[in-house]
C-alpha cells in the first residue's frame, strides 16, 4: 500500500469515528499544520503589521488544526494528503487574519 492510500484509508478511519485515527493524523501531521500555520501566519504579520503574539500563534495553530480535522470529508485522495493539509491550513490562517478574527489585525 503507497502512502496515498494509506492516508486514504486513515481519513476513512478517522471520519468513522476510530480515535486511534486522529492520533495517527496528529502523529503523522502535526508538525506540518503547526509549521505551515506560523510560516503563513508569520508572513503575514510581518507584510500586514499585525503585531501577532505568540498566544496568537497557538490560538492559529489549534484553529487550523480544528479545521483540518473538520474538513477531511472533503479530501478525495486526488493529491498527496500533505498538500491538501498545507492548501486548508494556508487558507484558514489567510481567513483568520483577514476576515475572521478582528483581534488578530491592528
Amino acid at each position: 500500500m503507497d502512502k496515498r492510500e494509506k492516508d486514504y484509508w486513515l481519513v476513512q478511519r478517522y471520519l468513522e469515528g476510530d480515535p486511534e485515527a486522529k492520533n495517527e493524523l496528529v502523529s503523522d501531521y502535526g508538525r506540518l499544520v503547526v509549521s505551515c500555520a506560523y510560516k503563513v501566519a508569520r508572513f503575514l504579520d510581518d507584510t500586514l503589521s499585525a503585531n501577532l503574539v505568540e498566544e496568537d500563534y497557538q490560538d492559529l495553530c489549534g484553529d487550523v488544526w480544528y479545521k483540518v480535522l473538520s474538513k477531511l470529508s472533503s479530501y478525495k485522495a486526488q493529491s498527496k494528503l500533505s498538500t491538501w493539509i498545507v492548501a486548508v491550513a494556508s487558507n484558514e490562517v489567510k481567513n483568520k487574519i483577514f476576515k475572521g478574527d478582528s483581534h488578530l489585525l491592528l
